[in-house]
């Protein structure tokens, strides 16, 4: 059984009669060019966060002061700094 490719939508009926020699049948508009940009910046900047943290639990170190420790009183090792150093350790202990 397959079904043609208007026919799981809420206007189903309206497109399928449009496509069969029918009146044509309404195409709908995509998302506006704003709502793509702000879609296209929200992905960017998770992807940088989600490099940020992957950064931060590549360069973990536990001299660095965080959650489950005081540290040693050393300079950050971290790439990422204190938040990477925080977000790292609390990610290892979860």
């Amino acid at each position: 059984m397959s079904f043609p490719l208007g026919s799981l939508q809420a206007d189903g009926a309206a497109a399928q009669a449009g496509g069969r020699g029918g009146a044509a049948a309404a195409v709908k508009p995509g998302p506006s060019l704003a709502a793509r940009w702000r879609r296209q910046a929200a992905l960017f900047a998770g992807a940088l966060l989600w490099l940020l943290f992957v950064l931060a639990l590549l360069t973990h170190n536990t001299s660095d002061p965080a959650f489950t420790t005081s540290g040693t009183g050393e300079a950050l090792r971290n790439k990422a700094g204190m938040l990477g150093a925080r977000a790292a350790d609390l990610a290892y202990f979860l």
